[in-house]
Formats: C-alpha cells, structure tokens, sequence
C-alpha cells in the first residue's frame, strides 16, 4: 500500500521547495512573490513536461492532482495535523516580523526585525502548511493504479451549442 507521506513522496516534495526557492532568490532582486510564483510556474511546466513523456506517469500524475477530503475519514489529517499545527504556529510567531517585512527590508531592520531568518522561517511555515493541506487532498492509496484510473472520454465529433435568440 502506498502512503501519501512516503519518504519519496516527501523527498520530492522538499526538493521541489528548496528548488523553487533556489530559483526564484537567484540574482540580484531576492525572493520577491513574483519571482517565486514564476520560479514554481516553471518547474510546474518542467515535471509536466517530463510527465507527458510517459502516457502511465501521466495518467498517475493526473489522478493525483486530481485530491479531495471528502470520504477519507480522519486518518489522513490525523497523520498530517502536527504539521499543519506546526506550520500555523510558525506563521503566528512571524506575524510581526512579516508585518515589518511588509514595509521593507529597511524598515524592518530599523523595527528590529531579523530580515533572513524571517523569510526562511516564512517558507519554511508556508511549506508545511501547503505540504500538509496537499497530503491530506492527495489521493495516494494502492488503488491509485492506472487502471483503476478514470479514463477521459473523447468523441469523434465535437458539437457546438448555439443559442437562437
């Protein structure tokens, strides 16, 4: 049986963040929220390029994208609350030093505000709480097999609706 938090699954997701991160600080601007939603927008297109190359890996990554909560019973957030709770109870303590951040760089030294460790603690909270809300809606059960997957119905004809007025 495959577990949603298997050390793989994890491994890859950690590498995932620290590779956007590394791309989107890269250069003289720093992380900035644009940089990183492009940084995460490209390797988004990368692995679904890699994806696309093998028709079962796609298939896969589909039906995993593809999460929901409903009919999964308490086990899976169970196993993912500590990190969530984690997660939120660093996103509290960097309240005011994001609200500091907030006006600048500058003027969050001058507030007292460590800039570094207050953007590193920063991923580091939003990477648990996006990494716990993700392995809860993620679908990673043994019967997650390709055919057992959901297959895409297409037509030969495609008919366009028009609406007489």
């Amino acid at each position: 049986m495959e577990v949603c938090g298997s050390p793989s699954t994890a491994a890859a997701s950690r590498g995932t963040s620290v590779a956007v991160y590394a791309i989107g600080t890269a250069g003289r601007g720093g992380a900035t929220p644009v940089r990183l939603a492009l940084a995460s927008t490209a390797l988004t297109a990368l692995i679904y390029a890699v994806a696309l190359s093998d028709q079962k890996l796609l298939q896969q990554y589909h039906f995993w994208s593809v999460g929901a909560l409903g009919g999964r019973g308490r086990t899976p957030l169970a196993a993912v609350a500590p990190f969530i709770l984690a997660g939120l109870l660093l996103a509290l303590a960097l309240a005011r030093p994001l609200d500091a951040l907030a006006l600048g760089d500058d003027s969050a030294r001058a507030l007292g505000a460590k800039v570094a460790p207050t953007r590193i603690l920063g991923a580091v909270s939003v990477t648990l709480l996006c990494g716990g809300a993700t392995a809860a809606a993620a679908r990673c059960t043994s019967s997650a097999s390709p055919s057992r997957m959901p297959r895409e119905r297409t037509t030969s004809t495609t008919r366009v609706a028009t609406r007489r007025t």
